[in-house]
């Protein structure tokens, strides 16, 4: 329970009591309950969502929704996501990408993607038939923190004076890569039953694309791409839900 409360913590901004000591000495533990905090964010929106389209808000309650996430996680994973664009597509050197990732200041490009992640997430959700909202909303984010694991398991991390991220990625063995995946498919079958079989495969090639993608450009990965990784494949649930449920 305790590294379930860590990475409630370390995720999101709901105060169950942060303790970084715990995070950093049960890294492999708290990788573990990635894909269960998603479950339990996809939860909450889900219920929001039930409650935006009984005020009877279409679109705006599709746009509530989506950015409840960003609130939710205190804008962690579309913070990465604005720093991996800003540096991957700046076309300087290796050495020179990460330097422009540690900027704290947002650059062209990050705009761009965060404009562009946002626009899509409120589109896509808005074209999935409400009744079969719920499905993504809860997967949405299990996809998302389980792409995270995927990543950190399958690179080495970008900086040699390692950080955070660094810890993660030696602690994500084969067992909490396949404990996390066992329970993702879990509750992809469960939700989506058959669809799921269809579903799944598509998560797991973009994932594995878009990990390879930024590793090639930045000789492997740091906690920014985890987050960009995790932006993109969430918005990918949504376009799946938007194709298949017309």
């Amino acid at each position: 329970m305790g590294c379930f409360l860590s990475a409630v913590s370390f995720l999101t901004i709901i105060p169950v009591g942060r303790e970084d000591g715990k995070i950093t000495k049960y890294f492999s533990g708290v990788l573990c309950f990635f894909p269960l905090v998603g479950l339990f964010l996809g939860s909450l929106l889900a219920a929001l969502s039930f409650g935006m389209e009984g005020l009877g808000l279409g679109g705006a309650g599709d746009a509530v929704t989506v950015i409840a996430l960003v609130i939710l996680t205190g804008g962690l994973h579309m913070d990465g996501l604005m720093d991996t664009a800003d540096g991957v597509f700046s076309g300087k050197s290796r050495y020179k990408k990460l330097e422009i990732m540690r900027d704290s200041r947002v650059g062209a490009m990050g705009i761009m993607a965060f404009i562009s992640i946002m626009l899509l997430k409120i589109y896509f959700l808005g074209e999935i038939p409400f009744t079969a909202k719920w499905k993504y909303l809860i997967l949405m984010p299990a996809a998302g923190r389980w792409a995270m694991v995927f990543a950190i398991h399958g690179y080495p991390y970008a900086r040699s004076e390692g950080g955070l991220g660094k810890g993660f990625t030696n602690a994500a063995g084969k067992k909490v890569m396949v404990g996390t995946s066992l329970v993702f498919i879990m509750a992809a079958v469960i939700i989506l039953g058959g669809h799921a079989f269809y579903f799944l495969p598509w998560v797991i090639l973009l994932t594995l694309l878009v990990s390879k993608f930024i590793a090639k450009s930045l000789g492997g990965l740091t906690g920014d791409c985890y987050g960009a990784v995790c932006e993109i494949v969430e918005t990918f649930v949504l376009f799946f839900g938007a194709v298949s449920e017309f």
